[in-house]
């Protein structure tokens, strides 16, 4: 006899049971729905090493962050929310699960402890 175990998501989903808000995360590290790269770049251009903002990106539901490097300069980071019912983030190959700041420090190569939202 074969047993045959249904592996859809939709049956596994129950947004209700998840804690993951998205609007939430985006809030809490600085984002800036209507900004593009260039008006970042001004706005970021006399803070401390580790300020960033978030925005969005032409893609999907992809983000671009702009921060300030320990050198001072001005970089853009691009990643993707692949998972929006659980927070499933990835930057490259580094993937996380509901932190958007653990992402966001994997870009800036810093710690939790560094990060400075505008």
């Amino acid at each position: 006899m074969a047993i045959f175990t249904n592996f859809s998501r939709e049956e596994e989903i129950n947004e209700e049971k998840t804690s993951f808000d998205l609007e939430a995360a985006l809030k809490k590290n600085a984002w800036r729905p209507y900004i593009e790269a260039r008006e970042a770049e001004k706005i970021l251009s006399d803070k401390l090493s580790f300020t960033y903002l978030l925005r969005p990106n032409v893609m999907g539901r992809s983000f671009s962050i702009s921060f300030i490097q320990p050198s001072g300069a001005i970089k853009h980071d691009n990643f993707t929310l692949i998972d929006p019912i659980y927070g499933i983030w990835r930057n490259g190959g580094h993937s996380h699960v509901g932190k958007l700041e653990k992402v966001i420090c994997d870009m800036m190569e810093c710690t939790l402890f560094d990060l400075k939202p505008l």
